[in-house]
């Protein structure tokens, strides 16, 4: 049981790690985007 609690938390907080890398690079292609756009 504790090990079941271990191994959902270590996933959970990869995922919630995955989630933000995502959007950090989603706000690095907007930028870029916008900076093309403007120039």
């Amino acid at each position: 049981m504790i090990l079941q609690a271990l191994l959902l938390l270590i996933t959970g907080y990869f995922n919630i790690i995955r989630e933000m890398l995502v959007l950090q690079l989603i706000v690095c292609f907007v930028k870029d985007g916008i900076k093309k756009y403007r120039c």
